[in-house]
């Protein structure tokens, strides 16, 4: 969470989300073109944002744990 700038009021803008968002997923998926991770983006800000123009903590929260969730293939430390 440290490494999303947050405003005085605890609000992340769709500017900074998308910033932070790209070189997370750029790690994640260094194939992916610069244009299409930008589209996933986009459509991602607007799932979590849900009509918002900036997204809490909480929001953040939520996005990352889905983002684990679907990048984890599962939470068994051994097998």
């Amino acid at each position: 969470m440290d490494i999303y700038p947050f405003d005085k009021m605890d609000r992340l803008s769709k500017e900074d989300y998308i910033k932070t968002q790209t070189k997370i997923a750029s790690i994640l998926r260094p194939d992916l073109k610069l244009k299409n991770l930008q589209t996933v983006l986009l459509k991602d800000w607007d799932r979590d944002a849900r009509g918002k123009t900036y997204l809490t903590r909480q929001d953040i929260f939520n996005s990352l744990f889905e983002l684990g969730d679907i990048w984890t293939p599962d939470v068994d430390l051994f097998q």
